[in-house]
């Protein structure tokens, strides 16, 4: 029986694009800094922007914001094409965060953090109430921020108050152009930490424009690579590691190497997630895809095991209903394994870990012992 006739039922959880930018060219005079640019952003992900100076990340940021039109083709948001002469309150609706704060410095706080509030003319009751929700979603003491100036904060002070800005009107969409590249490097990873967070609480769509690929491996679901205004390779950072497109993805990768900062990448951002799990005996003969949420039944186990062979997944996994990880047993040998790697650690962690126990792979859990994915020796190859 081949292999499209072994499941029965097929379900796909399905996500759906907040922007998607069709064929765009976008040109300066004589100068075309887009070229013919394609790209989906989905729902409740978070994406960076990166390459190299001049390859089009922030005018992309701006096209997707309204700020810059297309030359030719067309930026949709939510389903539809960007209505130019309506595009102030379409603007409302996106969060934007730049380098070096931005906050009016004639300003207080609070004044800063409700600007766009007041130009929408929310009532003050609304302002009030939704200015308490920013502040305690971000960690801000209203006593000792709102009264004060820009000029009286530190430069992580200052960052926290944009990015809360950003988030005032609740927008359904994040823009972000290298947000932290002005802070010092420990406030910087303090922000990207607590940033990180909060996308995973919020379930934010983001789009981050950063020159650091450090910090769009810590932070990122997916990564775009830009390259003289086209999108060279756009994937999961472990993606991109282990199959660059083409020599210059390879080439930029290497020349900017994860490798020097294995502390600093969490596992989450390299492990492989596109795997195959057993939802539980009591289902009988049946596989859920991490990813997708694609669901398959066998009839037999050989119909299974032969399936995760061509799949070429390293583990047979089996979960409980919830997702919790119950067992594993390594395909080529029928080794079982009984330890999983928790997703938060770091890489160098995750490492020492799968030599620790003499496996090839390991399965990734969550906080919640969740199985997100797989880790395996693969990810020597592509940090060296």
């Amino acid at each position: 029986m081949g292999l499209t006739n072994v499941f029965k039922n097929i379900t796909v959880e399905g996500m759906h694009p907040i922007i998607e930018i069709q064929n765009v060219t976008k040109s300066f005079g004589a100068k075309t800094v887009l070229d013919n640019l394609s790209l989906k952003v989905m729902k409740g992900r978070f994406y960076s922007l990166v390459g190299e100076s001049g390859s089009g990340k922030t005018t992309t940021l701006r096209l997707i914001n309204g700020l810059e039109k297309p030359t030719s083709g067309q930026v949709l948001y939510d389903g539809e094409a960007l209505d130019y002469k309506q595009i102030i309150p379409v603007r409302r609706t996106m969060g934007y965060c730049l380098q070096g704060y931005t906050l009016f410095p004639h300003m207080t706080i609070s004044d800063n953090i409700t600007v766009v509030a007041k130009k929408a003319k929310w009532s003050r009751k609304r302002i009030d109430q939704r200015l308490e929700e920013v502040m305690d979603l971000l960690g801000l003491d209203p006593a000792f921020y709102l009264k004060k100036m820009p000029n009286q904060l530190s430069g992580g002070q200052r960052q926290r108050v944009g990015i809360a800005r950003a988030l005032f009107m609740n927008p359904k969409i994040l823009l972000m152009d290298e947000p932290f590249g002005a802070l010092d490097p420990i406030t910087r990873n303090e922000l990207q930490d607590a940033f990180v967070k909060l996308q995973q609480k919020l379930q934010l769509s983001v789009v981050l424009v950063t020159h650091d690929l450090s910090e769009a491996f810590k932070m990122s679901h997916e990564i775009m690579v830009l390259n003289q205004g086209s999108l060279a390779q756009q994937g999961k950072p472990n993606s991109l590691l282990i199959k660059p497109a083409d020599q210059y993805v390879e080439s930029f990768l290497k020349s900017n190497s994860p490798g020097h900062i294995l502390k600093e990448v969490p596992l989450f951002s390299v492990l492989y997630s596109d795997v195959w799990l057993r939802t539980g005996e009591e289902t009988g003969l049946m596989l859920k895809n991490c990813d997708s949420h694609e669901v398959k039944t066998f009839d037999s186990e050989n119909e299974l095991d032969q399936f995760l062979r061509d799949c070429q997944q390293k583990l047979d996994i089996a979960v409980d209903s919830t997702g919790k990880f119950l067992w594993a047993k390594e395909l080529a040998s029928g080794a079982r394994v009984e330890r999983s790697i928790g997703s938060e650690v770091d890489l160098l962690s995750a490492l020492q870990e799968l030599f620790h126990v003499r496996s090839n792979s390991l399965p990734v859990v969550n906080q919640g012992g969740v199985v997100v994915g797989i880790f395996g020796r693969e990810a020597l190859d592509v940090i060296g």
